[in-house]
């Protein structure tokens, strides 16, 4: 326990070290900090240091793969590192390509995990073409994804502007009714003022005349007065059977459970 825990102090003092000389001053080589490190270190000039490499090259590999290596000596292990590394931040895929098919055939590897140069190559080639596949499906279901936005929000839009052509429409022929309306009622007025004047000059001039054509003039006006009540009291009934419509249908476009489908379709026949 003791070697141990005394292992895991020396550990952690020289990733701190690493860390604070690289903090310190940017502009120094990893490499040549990490060996001074090492060198500063008694336990691992006693013990030997061995590393093994794990670096990711999510634009050639993805982010689900990444270049391992088996257990190496620290200067191998440092100098792979370092090629690796400038390859991949010069955007150099051959150069890193071919570092990497030389780590795969190292001798350092278990004998299950051994390869030759045309099997480690072919590795490479297939966790690079499986990136590319994976990056193109990545990068198709996005644009179908755009695309299926832009027309829900082409529908969305088609229906805002369709919902606003009917309620001007509706607002057009409710005004042009209430105009008609008016224009009905003052037509009516005029005429039964204009009646009442030709009345009155008939009686004035006629007050004598046969009783039985007053009767009968009485009797018109009469018929007159019921049919222009009934002709109200339709148009009434049909402005309200119209306001209960125009009501429901306003209900039904303010509901939230609505679908695009039932946008489209528009609402039910019996509420047009």
């Amino acid at each position: 326990f003791e070697v141990a825990l005394e292992h895991h102090i020396a550990m952690m003092q020289f990733v701190r070290g690493v860390q604070e000389q690289l903090s310190a001053d940017g502009s120094l080589n990893f490499r040549d900090v990490f060996r001074s490190s090492v060198a500063n270190c008694s336990l691992f000039e006693e013990a030997g240091l061995s590393i093994y490499l794990r670096i990711r090259a999510s634009k050639w590999i993805g982010h689900k793969d990444h270049v391992t290596s088996p257990v190496l000596p620290m200067d191998e292990a440092l100098e792979f590192r370092q090629q690796l590394l400038v390859a991949r931040d010069n955007d150099d895929w051959p150069t890193f390509r071919d570092t990497w098919c030389t780590v795969l055939q190292h001798q350092n590897w278990p004998k299950n995990r051994q390869r030759s140069k045309e099997e480690a190559e072919a590795c490479i080639d297939e966790v690079h073409q499986q990136a590319s596949s994976d990056r193109q499906l990545r990068l198709q279901a996005l644009q179908e994804r755009r695309e299926r936005l832009r027309q829900l929000r082409r529908l969305h839009h088609e229906e805002q502007l369709k919902e606003r052509r009917e309620l001007r429409e509706a607002r057009a022929v409710e005004l042009h009714a209430q105009r008609k309306e008016a224009e009905t009622l003052m037509l009516e007025q005029r005429l039964f003022r204009a009646v009442e004047s030709v009345e009155r000059n008939l009686d004035r001039r006629q007050r004598r005349i046969d009783r039985t054509r007053e009767a009968a003039r009485r009797r018109l006006l009469h018929l007159k007065a019921g049919a222009r009540a009934r002709e109200v009291r339709a148009r009434q009934k049909e402005m309200q059977l119209r306001n209960q419509r125009r009501n429901a249908r306003w209900e039904w476009m303010k509901r939230k459970d609505l679908t695009v489908e039932d946008m489209l379709h528009g609402c039910p026949e019996y509420l047009r």
